[in-house]
């Protein structure tokens, strides 16, 4: 039996050269943004908001507590309805009694906390926003 002898496919020739594509025109869509309810008034005993400056120089003769508040994000640090003009974290003398914390995060939104505080008790918030 005689042995056949194959021979090698001829080479392949190599493919044209690829053209570069046309420039595209990209315009950026402005995207709508869904439309957010207005932060809830918060509740505020108007005595207490009026008289009350927990930054003011002159000691308060009214018992108090401390609250030592730091949320995740960084929030808006409202008291009682009244903006104390801080953000987290932060701490603050506030009198004893029912208080309402309000956390307005960086949309606009505002998470509340209602507590409680004693004199002289101190409070930590802790919150991921």
């Amino acid at each position: 039996m005689a042995a056949a002898i194959v021979e090698p496919p001829p080479p392949l020739e190599p493919p044209p050269p690829l053209e570069p594509p046309p420039p595209v025109e990209v315009r950026a869509r402005p995207r709508p943004r869904p439309a957010r309810p207005a932060p809830a008034p918060v509740a505020a005993d108007p005595i207490t908001v009026a008289s009350f400056d927990p930054f003011s120089d002159e000691t308060d003769e009214r018992p108090s507590g401390l609250l030592r508040i730091q949320t995740l994000p960084w929030a808006h640090v409202f008291v009682d309805g009244r903006d104390t003009g801080r953000t987290t974290p932060t701490q603050l003398r506030v009198p004893a009694g029912r208080r309402i914390i309000g956390l307005r995060d960086a949309d606009g939104v505002m998470h509340t906390v209602v507590l409680t505080i004693e004199p002289g008790e101190a409070i930590r918030i802790s919150r991921q926003l």
